[in-house]
């Protein structure tokens, strides 16, 4: 089923507007949101959502509560599309990175590079236009 997911991710990744009406990543999120809750209705769990959210605060050392997935990546790509164009292989390191490993090593691994990139285990940036600007037109 994660490689069915993946699939879906590159497709919708390369032709968001197909999928989802526009190129919005906010979008997209909600059409794989509905992805692994039809997959949990199965009896599928993909810890996309919860475990992908503390990987990429590690990963670019941004975490707040104001501070989701989304919002971290348009703030770090600039807008939807580079996000979007990103998200695939942000994915596959993902998967990679965190295969075989539980939610609280996941958890510590985060904050260790919080810390190590920014002194503290919680920031974000002062001065971002991301709240303001839900998708790129």
């Amino acid at each position: 089923m994660e490689d069915a997911f993946r699939d879906l991710l590159i497709s919708a990744c390369e032709r968001p507007a197909m999928y989802v009406g526009r190129n919005s990543l906010w979008d997209l999120v909600h059409y794989f949101a509905g992805y692994c809750h039809g997959a949990m209705d199965a009896g599928v769990i993909l810890h996309f959502e919860s475990r992908f959210q503390c990987w990429i605060e590690g990963r670019f050392g941004i975490s707040h509560c104001a501070w989701n997935w989304v919002r971290i990546l348009q703030h770090e790509y600039g807008d939807d599309l580079k996000a979007i164009k990103a998200l695939p292989a942000l994915y596959d390191e993902f998967r990679t990175e965190t295969e075989g490993m539980s939610k609280s090593q996941l958890w510590k691994m985060m904050q260790e590079r919080i810390i190590e990139k920014r002194g503290t285990d919680h920031w974000s940036p002062d001065d971002a236009e991301t709240w303001t600007r839900p998708f790129s037109e």
